[in-house]
């Protein structure tokens, strides 16, 4: 993807059932995204992250590795299917990548951008519910001074 400077991961891609190595278009442009890749990447390099990529990885090569040579079979007759979804996936990134240019920026950029409206959904109900409150309380005290509420007994 013409937006992303590096795609070396740290994990050697497994084999497949069928000895190929896996390709899927829409990974690879999914982690060509610079805010992707970067996340990735600091996940790999944070101890919990490390952990669970240790158990995942020791759970596939005891668990899926044994099963691999009896799901060859089903795998063909899968494979045409999930090569449409993987191009239907990449399609989508394109089309998001022609309405949303700010994905391909660099992480910061994204970040600066996104950062003000992260707070949003915070921000917005209390600035309306005190701007709510001013008018309830101006309005109470115009409705009370018009009434001579001012006056003293």
């Amino acid at each position: 993807m013409p937006h992303a400077e590096s795609t070396t991961m740290t994990h050697p891609k497994p084999i497949t059932t069928n000895g190929d190595k896996p390709n899927s278009e829409f990974l690879s442009h999914l982690t060509s995204y610079p805010i992707v890749s970067d996340s990735l990447q600091a996940y790999r390099s944070h101890p919990y992250g490390q952990q669970t990529l240790s158990l995942a990885q020791k759970a596939e090569s005891t668990f899926l590795q044994p099963l691999q040579p009896y799901a060859r079979g089903p795998l063909s007759y899968l494979h045409p299917y999930l090569a449409r979804a993987d191009s239907i996936g990449s399609s989508t990134l394109a089309a998001l990548d022609a309405h949303f240019p700010l994905l391909t920026k660099d992480t910061e950029t994204v970040k600066s951008t996104l950062g003000g409206y992260a707070l949003a959904p915070i921000v917005v109900p209390l600035r309306l519910g005190r701007r709510g409150s001013d008018y309830v309380w101006q309005t109470y005290g115009r409705e009370h001074r018009d009434c001579g509420g001012d006056k003293s007994l």
